[in-house]
């Protein structure tokens, strides 16, 4: 009995020493930089181990993008719009570059609607010939927007690392108690404490091999718009004759532009426009046909009202009469 207590204790206290050493790795890891890690090598008089293929033994990071970036762990980005009139043209050059520089696209997606075409690649491109690309990918189309983000991520990187080693240690130390427990409550906890232990691990791993793929391959963006004419923008240094011939050919091509849609919505509303160009017009006919005709009425009633011969001057209503008198006057008595 007071073996098995003993070893109780012993367990619970070696799990609180494995809690304190992780909470010290943790807190600890934050503080890490590129430079650190390296003058501790240094300090130890060990160096960095490599590969035959000169690649680094942990990352699997080649040794040229860590001269490109001074041992810092940078993901490298960016973005392209382009303008062309030879839309096949530019997305078979794009495909070229981005094969000829040993790299691969990710995803890709070519839409097209009544007058134009628009593709959009996602590519990966190994990080120490992305900026031989770049200048390369210039070449596709007219540089409408271009983009660069690059992102350092070595604090985050030597952290996920450091938690790393404590969880590793932890996992080796784990099993050295589980091989020793005897009580089936104790194996249980052990198992319980494993487990979590290695899905930490396993989570951790995937995180850094994905940094790992970030760092290692820098990621292309592009977009491909198709245009009828490149659009002309003046330049700086561009005369002020130059900028005023530049602003009457947009303003040119914008009344083009207008004329072309005007005929367009034009011929598009015929159907709707001739039946009511024809209701407006038989409208306007019945109008006028019953004006015309109201005007032949009044005239008729005029010609019936209006004696038919020459009316005297002491006969017309209301003339007096020759001895002096009104037909219409009343007599007085």
């Amino acid at each position: 009995m007071k073996s098995v207590r003993s070893v109780t204790a012993i367990i619970a206290l070696l799990l609180c020493v494995f809690m304190v050493s992780c909470s010290a790795f943790s807190h600890s890891s934050g503080n890490y930089s590129s430079s650190d890690l390296y003058n501790d090598g240094a300090n130890n008089g060990s160096a960095p181990i490599e590969l035959s293929n000169g690649r680094d033994e942990k990352t699997g990071q080649s040794s040229a993008t860590e001269t490109l970036t001074g041992g810092r762990k940078v993901v490298f980005s960016s973005s392209f719009v382009f303008q062309t009139t030879q839309f096949e043209e530019s997305c078979s050059r794009f495909n070229e570059i981005i094969t000829k520089y040993g790299g691969y696209v990710e995803s890709a997606d070519i839409r097209t609607n009544q007058k134009s075409r628009s593709a959009s690649y996602t590519a990966r491109v190994p990080v120490d010939k992305y900026f031989d690309m770049l200048s390369d990918t210039e070449n596709v189309g007219s540089v409408v927007n271009r983009s660069e983000n690059n992102r350092d991520i070595t604090d985050d990187y030597f952290d996920i690392e450091a938690r790393l080693s404590a969880l590793r240690t932890k996992e080796d130390r784990l099993l050295a108690l589980l091989e020793e427990a005897e009580r089936i409550d104790d194996i249980v906890a052990l198992n319980d404490a494993l487990e979590n232990t290695v899905y930490e691990i396993e989570t951790l791993t995937g995180k850094l091999k994905k940094y790992d793929s970030l760092i290692s391959y820098a990621t292309v963006s592009v977009q491909i718009n198709e245009v009828a004419d490149i659009a002309d923008t003046p330049s700086v240094s561009s005369s002020f004759g130059d900028r005023i011939m530049i602003a009457l050919n947009a303003s040119l091509k914008g009344l083009q532009t207008f004329g072309e849609y005007f005929v367009i919505i034009l011929v598009a509303l015929l159907p709707i426009l001739i039946p009511i160009a024809v209701i407006v017009l038989v409208i306007i006919l019945l109008v006028s046909h019953g004006k015309k005709k109201k005007a032949k009425k009044a005239a008729r009633l005029q010609a019936q009202i209006r004696p038919a011969g020459p009316v005297k001057a002491d006969e017309a209503p209301g003339a007096p009469r020759a001895d002096g008198s009104n037909e219409h006057a009343p007599d007085k008595q």
